[in-house]
């Protein structure tokens, strides 16, 4: 998981990544795509889908951090 601006989490899994606002609770994404390109596990990052696309977010859990 990892903050991203303002009340946004990203949340990533082996099942993919998904977006939610946390002022909310709503999910704003949802990528079932598995690891790939969008996981950089040296960096601890994951690129951002929806409203955090493009941006890589700090992540911490399975992978550290």
């Amino acid at each position: 998981m990892g903050f991203a601006a303002g009340s946004l989490l990203l949340v990533v899994s082996h099942q993919g990544r998904g977006v939610v606002d946390l002022a909310s609770g709503d999910l704003l994404a949802r990528d079932r795509q598995e690891t790939g390109a969008w996981f950089d596990a040296a960096r601890r990052a994951a690129q951002g889908i929806g409203p955090l696309d493009g941006t890589w977010i700090g992540v911490c859990g399975l992978a550290g951090g």
